[in-house]
């Protein structure tokens, strides 16, 4: 409440406008979602100012489509607002589950090139493809020269085959796993999908949902990731 004697001849409305105009930014910067009146309906208003993701995917889960259904409606009614989209990835958490990804698509590529230098029949989807067992051994070294530029340490063929393959796939997760460049594009992902969502199905203009710079995070392991929303009008 504004405070004040207006009979006081000391009084002046300017410093009260003012911290009345700063306690108004204040409050729409800690809680913009729930802020902007009559936006976002119901006690939800408050986690819709971010979209979960599972470890090192940017695939959009029933939930995440739920809120973002939710958001898009609201975004209709104000149609002065725009939405800010900041993809976020984490080492830890994103890591390994993305190089597992990573290392069957590399995998899936490497067999393609086999089977077209064979002349062989190819599925129309890449997806679709499988990599026989018999073949992993020779295309995960191949992948392990040309990912860590380098050959397989010769110590390693003294193991057993079993476990000179652990060693070599190990090794090439552990790489994908730390690549910066793959986790960026991770986030860059995140966020292409919540916009490609909000502009196909939410029927939202593509003018009204910017894409932020990606934040790459030092997290703990199990912590969950989740790609940041903003409001601005």
């Amino acid at each position: 409440p504004i405070e004040g004697d207006l009979n006081n001849p000391t009084f002046s409305i300017g410093p009260v406008i003012w911290k009345t105009l700063r306690n108004l930014v204040v409050r729409v910067v800690k809680s913009p979602f729930s802020f902007v009146g009559g936006l976002i309906k119901g006690d939800s208003s408050e986690n819709l100012d971010s979209i979960a993701f599972a470890p090192g995917s940017s695939e959009l889960s029933a939930a995440g489509v739920s809120k973002l259904k939710t958001l898009s409606s609201a975004l209709k009614e104000r149609p002065r607002l725009r939405l800010e989209v900041e993809g976020t990835s984490a080492r830890h958490t994103d890591g390994e589950p993305m190089a597992q990804q990573s290392l069957m698509t590399e995998l899936r590529k490497a067999y393609k090139r086999v089977l077209q230098q064979q002349g062989k029949k190819l599925p129309a989807d890449d997806t679709q493809l499988q990599v026989p067992d018999n073949d992993k051994p020779a295309l995960l070294a191949g992948l392990y020269v040309t990912q860590l530029g380098k050959p397989v340490p010769p110590e390693w063929n003294a193991l057993p085959a079993t476990k000179r393959d652990a060693q070599i796939q190990a090794a090439v997760v552990d790489h994908l796993g730390e690549s910066e460049r793959r986790l960026r594009q991770l986030a860059r992902d995140r966020a292409a999908a919540i916009k490609g969502w909000l502009v196909e199905s939410g029927g939202l203009p593509d003018q009204r949902i910017y894409l932020l710079n990606t934040q790459l995070r030092d997290d703990k392991s199990g912590e969950s990731i989740t790609t940041a929303l903003y409001l601005s009008g």
